[in-house]
């Protein structure tokens, strides 16, 4: 009982962390390419980006702590955040 509901824990905190890299790789590194090819400076206000944040809060608090903060992140993010360097 205990290997499974461990095992079940695993893959609940993969398949968020798989959805992230796929994003990453389908839409936001292609769109970082494109705005330096038409000379648009990187908008992210943050280090590290709010995905790479969201990936990092995953693998440190859990697939649940972890969400609410990447999405408390990407809610302070916009014109109106301060920016800078910001861990997990």
């Amino acid at each position: 009982m205990v290997l499974l509901s461990f095992c079940s824990f695993v893959i609940m905190k993969r398949i968020p962390l798989f959805l992230l890299k796929i994003y990453q790789a389908l839409l936001a590194e292609p769109l970082a390419y494109l705005g330096s090819v038409f000379g648009l400076k990187n908008q992210c206000r943050y280090t590290p980006s709010c995905s790479e944040y969201m990936k990092l809060a995953i693998q440190k608090h859990g697939v649940v702590k972890g969400g609410l903060l990447g999405l408390w992140r990407i809610m302070r993010c916009g014109p109106w955040g301060r920016g800078g360097v910001d861990v997990p």
